[in-house]
């Protein structure tokens, strides 16, 4: 500005004839709205050079091709009802550690209709074995093959669809009963539903207040150890696989429990609903396999031992019987081949899930319930500013010198149009060019002073700001996470505090918090403005400035429109944020299950 009204000054000095104080005004408005425009611009371009380096990263992670998975659609051989699965001289490393070699040479066959155990001490392959049969991962030798052919040849997810598997801890997600079984066919139909929840004994989900739309709670928190790993087993069955896989599907439990899944598990090749299917389990506990009709025993990743659980306890000096009196199975001589259930072990006792906020209430929309929530969230958690601005009270130091230069910033602008720009348009109107000259020198000079002091205000209000807005953030999420750690555990079973909720929240509402600090200082700043622009609008014409002032509530309604539209779309972003990080959290833990 300075320099645009000194080169002006400089032109008609020097006689520029057409040139006059209107069109230097005109010709610097224009300049002036151009300038607010490339200000308007900068913003927008560090956006686009944050989200470049956002986008290396997204691209890298993006391009990363998946060896097994890259062709799911493609046309390589789709699988068709499997008769036998098979691992011939298969050698495996895992690839975090590729010169720790896993299996050395293994094979084995496992064929329609079997039950088939894996069983061997820790480190032996179990797991592994697992892993490659559901093709987690490719062996660097030999070959799994299904039906004869190789694994590697066939498209893996028409395979895929027809195995099923659960794990030694059961995944559930953060959902219903009924959601978490679903997950395993959604296309099922409720016949299809009601037989899988029947093979997999869920009797006492029916006793539930809420039956099938119960609630699981975080990582299945409401339910047994279990009653979970049923409900895993209930998802799994659900397609009604051809193969089912049991990797130490018993392991974790208790031995009542334990016997009670065994038997539901041997139920299942009785089952009419799912017609032959193959069993393949991986077992630590010896008293899971008894019923298998074939055991494969493996030692430093070889297949050392095979048979049944007769022939192999049978063995003198074998692995399976040292294993098996190691266990106490052998000595106890009482394993008939055929775990029969007694009265106290057939009967599956009722089991209710544990105390939770939401487990007695009676069944009520799931909309308007959650409608309701979130009106009286609403109603009891509007804080006062000052409350929210006491995280930053031990640095309230930093307010007054940050206060002062957002008042001395707000300031600078509307004295530069009340007395600077008049000083400048009256030294071009002077007809003495002397005159002239020294006062729009006079001017620009304060044109500089003015810019000066506003750059330094500006930069120290940011300044003292920002921190404070840092340090808000910090003690805010440390506040919050020490409130989280500290609740009963009945808090973490309500559905709105799952972890990766309480993690969005710890990254939004912190964040929030300290936005208000920020706003603090530019709320300061602006209003400093009003209220100096508008007494030199009143002292230099009252009647002008009174006329302006008719159209102040145009901008103020237009500008509570604007806000009550961004307070909605923040409460809605912020729901949709926090659900959105409960199901990639979910699903990145358990891509296995997935």
């Amino acid at each position: 500005m300075a320099l645009a009204f000194w080169f002006a000054m400089t032109l008609m000095y020097n006689g520029k004839e057409d040139l006059s104080a209107g069109k230097v005004l005109s010709a610097f408005m224009c300049i002036l709205t151009v300038g607010f425009m490339i200000g308007k611009i900068g913003p927008g371009f560090a956006g686009v050079a944050a989200a470049q380096a956002s986008m290396a990263r997204f691209f890298y992670v993006v391009s990363q091709e998946s060896v097994i998975q890259k062709r799911l659609h493609d046309d390589r051989k789709t699988v068709g009802p499997i008769e036998s699965l098979s691992l011939e001289d298969v050698h495996f490393a895992y690839p975090a550690r590729p010169e720790m070699k896993i299996l050395h040479g293994l094979s084995l066959t496992i064929k329609k209709g079997q039950k088939v155990a894996v069983v061997g001490e820790s480190g032996s392959g179990k797991s592994t074995i697992m892993a490659l049969l559901e093709r987690f991962y490719d062996p660097q030798q030999g070959a799994v093959k299904i039906n004869g052919e190789d694994l590697r040849n066939l498209n893996i997810e028409s395979y895929r669809k027809q195995i099923g598997y659960v794990g030694q801890e059961p995944v559930l997600f953060a959902t219903s009963v009924r959601a978490n079984i679903l997950q395993g066919c959604r296309d099922a139909t409720e016949e299809d539903f009601e037989a899988a929840a029947h093979n997999a004994q869920l009797d006492f989900v029916k006793a539930l207040p809420e039956q099938f739309d119960t609630y699981v709670g975080s990582g299945g928190s409401q339910f047994s150890g279990g009653q979970k790993q049923r409900i895993a087993i209930a998802r799994a069955l659900l397609k009604k696989p051809s193969i089912m896989f049991l990797d130490e599907a018993t392991s974790a439990l208790d031995s009542s429990c334990e016997k009670q899944i065994q038997q539901t598990i041997d139920n299942l090749g009785k089952s009419s609903w799912l017609g032959s299917m193959t069993i393949v389990s991986i077992a630590h506990r010896l008293t899971t396999v008894q019923n298998s009709d074939l055991i494969y025993v493996l030692e430093q990743g070889v297949v050392a031992e095979c048979g049944s659980h007769k022939e192999l306890t049978a063995q003198e000096g074998g692995i399976y019987q040292a294993l098996a009196a190691a266990q106490g199975a052998v000595l106890a001589r009482k394993i008939t081949g055929e775990l029969a259930p007694n009265a106290d072990e057939g009967e599956v006792p009722k089991i209710t899930p544990k105390p939770s906020r939401t487990a007695n209430k009676p069944a009520e929309d799931p909309e308007d319930k959650e409608a309701e929530r979130q009106k009286r969230i609403a109603k009891s958690y509007k804080v006062p500013t000052l409350r929210l601005l006491s995280f930053s009270k031990p640095y309230w130091c930093c307010f007054v010198p940050g206060l002062l230069a957002a008042l001395v910033s707000g300031a600078c602008f509307p004295l530069m149009g009340a007395f600077v720009l008049v000083d400048a348009l009256s030294a071009l109107m002077q007809g003495d060019k002397e005159n002239m000259k020294s006062q729009a020198e006079m001017a620009a000079l304060w044109f500089v002073i003015v810019g000066v002091a506003r750059c330094i205000a500006s930069t120290f209000q940011f300044a003292c700001f920002g921190v404070i807005a840092e340090i808000t953030t910090r003690e805010a999420r440390v506040t919050m996470l020490t409130s989280i750690f500290r609740q009963d555990i009945g808090y973490h079973d309500d559905p709105e505090n799952t972890p990766g909720k309480l993690v969005a929240a710890l990254k939004v509402y912190a964040y929030r918090i300290a936005q208000l600090v920020v706003a603090f200082g530019d709320n300061a700043d602006a209003l400093c403005s009003i209220v100096v622009g508008l007494t030199m609008a009143f002292v230099g014409c009252w009647e002008m400035a009174g006329a302006m002032l008719l159209t102040i509530p145009i901008f103020a309604i237009a500008s509570g429109i604007k806000v009550a539209v961004m307070i909605g779309g923040a409460k809605n972003e912020n729901q949709v944020l926090k659900q959105a990080t409960q199901v990639t959290s979910d699903s990145l833990l358990n891509a296995r299950t997935i």
